[in-house]
């Protein structure tokens, strides 16, 4: 038979293999449970960001809308004021 010592100082270090183990396990466990929880967030998050590029699209669409609007008003506004300059030249020049 072994002498006890021996055996204790085995068992010690089986205890303290035991700990580290249990450790690590449960130091793998919490990185499952922020990795699970990333998973759950980051599919909100990306929609959420598809939806605001979404409506800054819509924005920009409706801004372009705008201008080109406010580009054909200024043409017929300066068409008109051609034709009134015009109308006005030839009225003077019949007077």
């Amino acid at each position: 038979a072994l002498p006890l010592e021996p055996l204790r100082v085995q068992q010690q270090l089986l205890d303290e293999e035991t700990q580290a183990l249990q450790e690590e396990l449960t130091s793998l466990l919490n990185a499952t449970y922020e990795m699970s929880a990333l998973n759950n967030v980051m599919p909100s998050q990306l929609l959420q960001q598809a939806q605001q590029i979404e409506m800054l699209y819509d924005q920009a669409v409706e801004g372009l809308k705008l201008q080109i609007t406010w580009i054909g008003a200024t043409k017929s506004w300066i068409r008109q004021l051609r034709t009134t300059v015009v109308a006005g030249r030839l009225l003077c020049f019949f007077y």
